[in-house]
């Protein structure tokens, strides 16, 4: 009992801790018709690009739009080109990125509505990474 206890506490603190390393915010702007999600990014960690070109270990940042049928979406979610230099825990390059970033989604809407959906990110230091963590949003559009 106190062993399980001790992993649920343990468990816990770790997801708490990884939202504590991010803090997302979404927006639309009007004058370009892109959904803008931003990450500000704890000085010493680091995000993920959303295409890593490997499978050495750490998972892409993943931005699932849900299904709206007053918007189209764009196949691809752009981001700045990432920094790109070798991990040694991982054993190979990694692209990601350090303080901030902004993905973008080019979209044409219908009407006015509600997009909602989630990230899934991952966030490492020099020397730990955390669990990879999900975070639902909606926008007004």
């Amino acid at each position: 009992m106190k062993f399980s206890l001790l992993v649920l506490l343990t468990c816990l603190s770790f997801l708490g801790f990884t939202q504590e390393k991010v803090d997302w915010s979404f927006s639309f702007d009007n004058r370009t018709s892109e959904i803008h999600v931003h990450a500000e990014i704890e000085k010493g960690w680091h995000l993920y690009s959303l295409n890593l070109a490997n499978d050495l270990g750490p998972i892409p940042t993943e931005i699932v739009f849900n299904e709206n049928k007053s918007v189209q979406f764009s196949e691809n979610t752009s981001e700045p080109t990432p920094i790109v230099s070798y991990d040694e825990n991982f054993g190979g390059d990694l692209s990601y990125f350090e303080n901030e970033v902004t993905f973008k989604n080019k979209i044409n809407v219908t009407e006015n509505t509600t997009v909602s959906g989630y990230v899934v990110f991952m966030v490492c230091n020099n020397e730990m990474c955390l669990p990879p963590t999900e975070v639902e949003f909606k926008i007004n559009i």
